[in-house]
């Protein structure tokens, strides 16, 4: 698990993730897609998820559907459906106007109650 908590514009975003070595990316994932694309947390946490890993001194892109890898110069590994390896991600956030905002991942059974 990897809790982070960090704050941007409007937002303070917790986050938290079971992975293994697929927790940072995961958590990372999560946050770009808050942040960056202004998604709401649970279309953040339900979002396609990739993964680079090195296999015999060689990297892998392994991805969800809906991840669409361009011009990558490695093996690619596309996966049929949404799945667990890439993370059980769970993240709220709290907006500088009160509103609350929480995702929780529907690969690990999650689920978000707000009230």
């Amino acid at each position: 698990m990897t809790p982070m908590v960090a704050s941007r514009g409007n937002r303070s975003v917790a986050i938290g993730a079971a992975a293994a070595d697929r927790i940072a990316p995961a958590a990372a994932q999560v946050w770009r897609g808050i942040v960056a694309r202004g998604e709401s947390a649970k279309a953040a946490v339900e979002a396609p998820r990739f993964h680079v890993r090195g296999v015999e001194g060689e990297k892998h892109l392994d991805h969800e559907p809906g991840f669409h890898p361009h011009d990558v110069n490695m093996a690619v590994n596309p996966f049929g459906a949404r799945h667990m390896y890439f993370g059980g991600v769970q993240a709220a956030a709290v907006y500088s106007d009160g509103r609350l905002d929480a995702g929780s991942d529907p690969r690990r059974g999650g689920a978000v109650v707000i009230g």
